[in-house]
């Protein structure tokens, strides 16, 4: 990796690794904004620690390397030694939309509806493709859907990507179902909780991002995690969303239904 690439700077974290940003070294042209990128640096000791697999890390980095879509995080190339895996990918300069909507500038309710729709029509577009190459993401929150453009950017030009596959998994049928309970409790469907579900789980996190975006809070909340089964089966505060327009409100809805048979796939929204 350090053959390749320059570190230029920390840019966060995890409990896993580190995230640097850094340079080609072999371009001649490598401060040129294409040539610099961003690695997730994920050590070998702390994914032991974490009782997860170094298989579970190829595995997930196989799974990025396939995915080729506008809207889905772009994975350069990916390296590994003694100590360390290395994901190089591009850089998203806009930073996360959980942090971008803390700081949106104020804009009316027309204009903030339209920002919120091509937020979802970009997040569904990727969850769709997803999907039709057997990938569920299984953990889709704000904080997992980035901006490639900056808050000054127009928004009819704005630009997200869907991004951290590390609880993805790959349905090889239309008729797989998984039973592996992971993600992020306030964005997990009835059926997950209850270990048995489909890709439509994802459908369910979008729609609870939707809700988010529309209301400023969170469709389903629990004092502890014991308590998040039950209540993702109340009805969450729709008064919340009253600002919004009825066609909003109602994809939310169908998003939100409780019986996944009854959700609409992420290609079906896209078309509403």
């Amino acid at each position: 990796f350090c053959d390749v690439y320059e570190i230029k700077q920390q840019l966060g974290k995890g409990s896993f690794g580190t995230v640097f940003l850094v340079a080609h070294r072999t371009q001649l042209d490598r401060h040129n904004e294409k040539w610099v990128r961003v690695c997730k640096m994920i050590t070998k000791a702390k994914a032991k620690e974490a009782k997860t697999p170094e298989s579970k890390v190829r595995e997930e980095f196989a799974v990025l390397k396939q995915l080729d879509h506008p809207h889905v995080l772009r994975i350069f190339e990916d390296f590994e030694d003694e100590d360390n895996f290395y994901l190089v990918m591009e850089q998203c300069r806009g930073g996360d939309l959980a942090e971008y909507v803390k700081h949106l500038e104020p804009m009316d309710a027309r204009s903030y509806e339209f920002w919120v729709a091509k937020v979802m029509q970009h997040t569904l577009s990727a969850i769709a493709y997803c999907h039709s190459k057997a990938v569920i993401h299984k953990d889709l929150k704000p904080e997992n859907v980035m901006l490639s453009t900056t808050k000054d950017t127009p928004v009819q030009d704005m630009h997200v990507v869907v991004v951290d596959f590390g609880l993805a998994e790959v349905f090889p049928s239309p008729t797989d179902r998984s039973d592996i309970v992971s993600g992020t409790p306030p964005y997990m469907a009835p059926e997950v909780w209850q270990g048995n579900f489909s890709k439509s789980c994802d459908v369910w996190s979008v729609g609870c991002m939707l809700f988010f975006l529309l209301s400023g809070r969170l469709p389903f909340v629990a004092a502890t995690l014991k308590e998040f089964p039950k209540a993702v089966q109340m009805e969450p505060d729709w008064a919340a969303m009253g600002g919004a327009t009825p066609e909003a409100q109602q994809m939310c809805r169908q998003m939100l239904q409780k019986l996944e048979h009854q959700r609409p796939t992420a290609q079906a929204c896209l078309k509403d």
